[in-house]
């Protein structure tokens, strides 16, 4: 390539890889092959989320390692790192940096009733207008509590509380800091003052002292330690930006900026998000907000439910390869298989969690095929899908497009049309594979000043996939049915 303009190098530490992409100043990404990409493990008994800090540092380390020999190989200049890690994660390291905990992230469902009582005792309604979070076990805030009660002694031995991409951080430099992105997926933030939330810090028994510093994207980190500056000479002095939430990375990185955009993700899980620049924000009742920065915010809904679910029917049904299933449902005529599902095969997030939903199948019989129980599935999905969609059309208005990122839907042509059917909007497939990587390049180029702004991002569209009316009046009525099952279960005494 031998290109000498300033690429950046993207680290995507994800629910179930790790991945590396190079950059260059148009925004156009480049894999770096084999290695690139490496797979992990949770250890998920009894509700558990739960991975090493070492074994996902160490990952990070070989997928360096492939991107800095394809950097080498192509004479490609790296000129910035930019890494992006999926929000919610916590661990608790020691005054010399060891880990004392693992890394415990959103599906980790073992603080629920720690949740339960702490909804009880404190004003959640209050607590979610400063810090745009629930009180749900997915957020730090609520999992200190359940450490604390669990295990007092080991909770007290903790120097400082951080996430996964400020782990890396200290393993690389020796110190670390604390995007406000990655604070503001905590529920121990105030995303209108930019500082730690004196009440939350209160609720937890910590101080401020015990998270990293607050930093924006702009703060840069250079001057690795001697065993990796010897290991990758190239990056010794290289500027690393802060972790960003790969929520608000995957909206930039598909194009999804302004009110009237949402953005689409269906990977291990699901969301849908508007990302937005302003200085004056408003919590919506049933919904989260956290940062992408300081200037701009992002408010949506989450799913625990997304392409987790094609893999369980996958391994279970033994259905064909992808590209064959996903040809063979486009033959089923939606909502004909007779099924309604609560598509909860993960104890779900959002405000009504407290509903103790999990996964139900109604009119399942012997002679119902796999694909047709497929196909309810990902419709089940698509209607949770366009209830988020619909809260934020009630305060934001309708999106003008809604754009589709994730690897279940770009794995799922289908899939994408469903979605587009149930929510009755055009919906674009992101043109980026690697939505979250991209977004986080392209705040990483605004901030080095290789790009004017983040809203240039807006032009890079797909082609549209178009709802059809009748499909979308069908699947109108199977929502309705779905709510009146899960009020139904709800109610049970």
């Amino acid at each position: 390539m031998n290109d000498r303009s300033p690429w950046v190098l993207v680290l995507d530490v994800g629910s179930s890889s790790v991945k590396v992409w190079l950059y260059d100043t148009g925004g156009r990404g480049v894999e770096p092959g084999g290695g690139s990409q490496l797979l992990y493990n949770w250890h998920t008994a009894d509700g558990a989320m739960e991975v090493p800090a070492n074994r996902l540092f160490d990952l990070v380390v070989h997928a360096l390692d492939t991107a800095v020999a394809f950097a080498r190989q192509k004479d490609i200049h790296i000129g910035a790192i930019a890494i992006t890690t999926f929000w919610h994660s916590i661990l608790g390291i020691s005054a010399t940096g060891e880990p004392l905990t693992p890394v415990y992230a959103w599906g980790d469902t073992r603080a629920a009733e720690t949740a339960r009582r702490l909804a009880r005792d404190i004003d959640e309604s209050d607590m979610h207008r400063r810090t745009g979070c629930f009180l749900h076990p997915s957020y730090p805030v609520v999992k200190l509590v359940w450490l604390k009660e669990l295990d007092a002694a080991g909770f007290r031995g903790v120097s400082q509380w951080i996430s996964i991409g400020e782990y890396i951080e200290h393993r690389l430099f020796g110190s670390m800091r604390c995007s406000y992105s990655m604070a503001s997926g905590t529920g121990l933030f105030d995303i209108h003052r930019l500082d730690w939330d004196p009440a939350m810090l209160e609720l937890v028994g910590l101080s401020a002292d015990s998270f990293p510093p607050l930093v924006d994207t702009d703060a840069t980190l250079a001057g690795l330690r001697a065993e990796f500056a010897g290991r990758w000479p190239e990056l010794a002095s290289t500027p690393w930006f802060p972790a960003l939430g790969d929520g608000a990375c995957a909206n930039v990185g598909s194009g999804a900026i302004g009110k009237d955009l949402q953005g689409v993700t269906v990977g291990t899980s699901a969301a849908v998000r508007t990302l937005w620049e302003t200085d004056d924000i408003t919590v919506l009742e049933n919904l989260w907000c956290y940062r992408l920065d300081g200037r701009r915010v992002v408010a949506g809904g989450a799913l625990s439910n997304g392409g987790n679910a094609v893999a369980y029917l996958d391994n279970t049904l033994k259905l064909p390869a992808g590209d064959e299933w996903d040809a063979e449902l486009v033959g089923v005529t939606p909502d004909s298989h007779g099924l309604t599902i609560l598509p909860f095969l993960v104890a779900e997030r959002g405000p009504n969690w407290l509903r103790e939903r999990s996964a139900a199948v109604v009119g399942l019989c012997h002679t119902t095929p796999p694909l047709h129980l497929l196909r309810a599935w990902l419709e089940a999905i698509a209607y949770q899908i366009a209830e988020i969609s619909s809260a934020l059309q009630d305060s934001y208005g309708p999106p003008t497009q809604v754009l589709a990122s994730g690897g279940a839907l770009h794995a799922s042509p289908v899939w994408t049309q469903i979605i587009a059917d149930v929510i009755g909007c055009p919906v674009s497939m992101s043109i980026e594979r690697e939505a979250t990587a991209h977004g986080a390049a392209l705040v990483a180029q605004e901030r080095l000043g290789l790009l004017a702004s983040l809203d240039l991002a807006r032009s890079r569209r797909a082609a549209d996939v178009q709802p059809d009316p009748d499909r979308h009046a069908i699947y109108m009525e199977a929502i309705d049915r779905q709510r009146r099952l899960a009020e139904a279960l709800t109610s049970r005494p």
